[in-house]
């Protein structure tokens, strides 16, 4: 039997087919370049877009940083030229939970005495504000702290309790870190990163040493902002970036 060979397609077949495959390797030859470019244009964009949200964070950091230096100035000055009472309990308790209160990303606004006393505002993860008194008993080797916690209201700070307790181990300012730092640095402020023992997280503090006329130490002032919420801080910008692919 005679082997059959298959028919040949028409014209219109050969046609279609034809049309098809130009438009095919035309599409081919225009979108592929086109992808490749689209791709890196949007890659382009991004790293920009990117580079942009990276300065500005860094240039929030920096001014974080600016505003605690400030803060601390502020602080030095005031007390220093005897504008705030620190023999006054409650002058100076309002004051530095005022200083605290109007700049909200710090955790801590602190003075440490040359005696070994220590007074402080924190600022808890719960919103809550503390006021911290730290009285060092030479003759005992001991620390009796006394903590005010107050909830921020419009008109001022509502009390929300008061503990008083025996710190173990005991608190003597001038062994802190960011104390020695402030009086050992050559700098007129020091900055130093360490553990905070009331809530056992790294902290970094901008601190310096208030010298009365004679050259003698009065005490080191300090603002302190908690890594965490330094962290928290940075993640907030970050969520404003987008993603490459």
């Amino acid at each position: 039997m005679p082997l059959r060979l298959p028919k040949p397609p028409g014209l219109k077949a050969t046609l279609v087919g034809a049309m098809l495959l130009t438009v095919g390797t035309t599409a081919a030859i225009v979108y592929v370049p086109w992808a490749l470019v689209s791709k890196r244009n949007i890659d382009t964009i991004v790293d920009q877009v990117n580079q942009e949200i990276t300065l500005g964070t860094s240039q929030e950091v920096e001014k974080l940083f600016n505003n605690a230096e400030s803060a601390q100035s502020l602080l030095n000055s005031s007390l220093g030229q005897n504008l705030i009472d620190l023999t006054n309990s409650q002058d100076r308790e309002l004051f530095l939970l005022s200083v605290l209160r109007a700049n909200p990303n710090f955790t801590w606004v602190q003075y440490g005495e040359a005696n070994g006393d220590f007074f402080g505002a924190q600022r808890t993860a719960d919103g809550l504000l503390h006021f911290h008194q730290r009285d060092w008993d030479a003759k005992s080797q001991s620390t009796t702290a006394t903590v005010n916690t107050y909830t921020a209201e419009a008109e001022g700070f509502s009390p929300a309790g008061t503990e008083t307790y025996k710190m173990e181990p005991s608190f003597f300012a001038p062994d802190r870190p960011w104390y020695k730092n402030a009086l050992a640095s050559s700098q007129k402020r020091a900055w130093t990163v360490y553990v905070y023992r009331t809530t056992q997280t790294p902290g970094m503090d901008a601190t310096t040493a208030l010298v009365n006329p004679e050259g003698d130490v009065w005490g080191v002032i300090g603002v302190g902002i908690e890594l965490t919420q330094l962290s928290h801080y940075l993640q907030q910008l970050k969520g404003k970036s987008i993603p490459s692919k």
